[in-house]
């Protein structure tokens, strides 16, 4: 009768994750929050992938797809301010002023598509951000929604129901129907009133449009690349997110997609901006 085969050493199952790890090229370690020389604070959105669109609402929004987002990136908190466009730009083009029961803490707005750029150029252009190896643009259409949705898979960021305990907005008309109602908003608030998205980033839903820096299209989503998406080469309109204090708590939806002329301006449109270090 033969021995008994000797039982096999089970070789040890390999950490996949930690196998992955190694295999990317290393990182650079970056600070969770950074704070610039006017006060600015921004909040590092991870790399990750998120689901781009919805469906059900309205055609401009599908087909819903799988969009990548390869690289982290340094995004404001709030939208941009008046006491900052102030201090960058020495204006402030607002029409809730002070004077008109705004404050220097309200989002800044009445400003076009290419107000928020000369705003990102001159900005990056002061010595202590030189210094620093800042430079600021819009976000893409992409950046925006993933960030805003803040890896939350809902309508959103919080949930399924948007009312006047999530931000400012036209209250009469919350989501869904039948929610809970409140007041039509008279104008913006003060940015972070609201409590943040997981991301930190306050303001996403409503307040004031958010100008982007893609050019529109109606059909992007069934032509854009998936891998860090930056809209069509041309157009005739920008991107604006976020819905504001002028509208229906539909509109507010991250997915909503809206656009403007870039020469446009309005009370209920202003931006945030993206830094990139380094």
């Amino acid at each position: 009768m033969a021995d008994p085969e000797p039982p096999r050493r089970q070789r040890p199952r390999p950490d996949l994750k930690n196998l992955y790890d190694a295999l990317q090229p290393s990182e650079p370690v970056r600070a969770k929050v950074v704070e610039n020389g006017v006060g600015m604070a921004f909040v590092l959105v991870p790399a990750g992938s998120f689901r781009m669109g919805e469906s059900g609402f309205r055609t401009n929004e599908t087909p819903v797809h799988e969009a990548v987002i390869t690289k982290p990136f340094y995004l404001g908190t709030t939208p941009v301010t008046q006491a900052t466009y102030r201090a960058v730009t020495g204006q402030n083009p607002s029409h809730a002023t002070p004077e008109r029961g705004g404050s220097p803490a309200h989002p800044v707005e009445r400003v076009t598509w290419d107000d928020a750029v000369r705003f990102c150029e001159r900005l990056t252009a002061r010595p202590e951000e030189q210094v620093a190896r800042r430079r600021y643009r819009l976000p893409t259409e992409a950046e925006w929604e993933y960030a805003a949705r803040g890896g939350a898979s809902t309508v959103f960021p919080f949930g399924d129901m948007f009312t006047a305990v999530h931000g400012t907005f036209d209250g009469r008309f919350p989501f869904p129907d039948g929610a809970t109602a409140g007041d039509a908003a008279g104008g913006p608030t003060a940015v972070a009133k609201f409590p943040a998205n997981s991301f930190g980033l306050y303001d996403v839903c409503g307040n004031v449009w958010e100008w982007c820096a893609d050019w529109y299209d109606e059909r992007a989503y069934s032509t854009d690349q998936l891998r860090d998406p930056a809209g069509p080469p041309a157009g005739t309109r920008k991107v604006v997110r976020g819905g504001s204090w002028k509208n229906q708590g539909h509109s507010c939806r991250p997915a909503y997609r809206n656009a403007l002329p870039p020469y446009q301006k309005n009370s209920a449109t202003g931006f945030r901006v993206v830094v990139e270090v380094g």
